[in-house]
């Protein structure tokens, strides 16, 4: 289901809707975050569908709570991700950059993400004996949602890239920016954690967003400057010369 995403954004470019849409009080990142939301909503809300069958299977043979909602949290950040890649990828316009974008966008996902799990994995194996077993699992659980929380963020400015209207002459194109930064990912968190023991991957998690979140900004007029006077023209009434008697009679 969060491969819909492909679907989402084409008909935003192509039929020129997005720029209807921004002349609302909506910006950029407000259409793609409403888009993910509601793609990702749908794939939470049918995966909660399947609850009854769990609540069987507890009464039937028994479940292990804490494993069965690690287990459903990993399923609806699975999705949340995927959902975030298929709705950068269908900002593009053919249907092998489509392919590429996602195939880059998992491939950073996999090896970014993994490279900034180093972290709490280690923490969490350390602590696992000892009476900090507690803080072992609650900083591998935050290294997850910070992660998963990153990786949707930069999906997600990837496809608010792609709803630009104009750049100016001296500015990179955002979207290359931005596959740039997903592609070294793996390689910018796996040197800063080989340079913090792996105890410090997930700030280079927290730096690509950061980078991310930052290549993308529209210019905007500082709050002093005045607005420039409105471009109307004047009525045919005021340039025309005034009609003679005989005409009028």
């Amino acid at each position: 289901m969060p491969l819909a995403g492909f679907f989402l954004m084409p008909q935003e470019i192509e039929e020129g809707n997005h720029e209807l849409l921004l002349l609302t009080e909506l910006n950029r990142w407000q259409v793609v975050l409403g888009k993910f939301l509601t793609l990702w909503g749908l794939s939470a809300l049918t995966f909660t569908s399947l609850l009854p069958y769990v609540i069987i299977r507890y009464f039937i043979g028994g479940i292990e709570w804490a494993s069965e909602l690690a287990a459903a949290g990993s399923v609806l950040a699975a999705a949340a991700v995927i959902a975030a890649g298929s709705i950068a990828a269908s900002g593009f316009t053919s249907l092998a950059a489509k392919l590429g974008v996602f195939v880059l966008y998992l491939f950073s996902a996999l090896g970014g993400g993994g490279a900034g799990m180093i972290g709490g994995s280690m923490t969490l194996g350390m602590s696992a004996t000892s009476k900090w077993s507690w803080l072992g699992n609650t900083f591998y659980h935050f290294s997850v949602i910070v992660v998963v929380l990153c990786y949707c963020v930069i999906g997600l400015l990837v496809a608010r890239s792609r709803l630009r209207l104009a750049m100016m002459n001296f500015e990179l194109k955002p979207s290359s920016v931005l596959l740039v930064i997903t592609g070294l990912a793996p390689f910018i968190v796996g040197m800063i954690a080989a340079f913090t023991c792996g105890f410090g991957s997930i700030a280079g998690v927290l730096l690509l967003t950061y980078l991310a979140w930052h290549s993308d900004r529209t210019p905007k007029a500082p709050k002093w400057m005045p607005p420039p006077p409105p471009n109307i023209p004047r009525s045919f009434t005021q340039n025309a010369s005034p009609p003679m008697a005989a005409e009028v009679s």
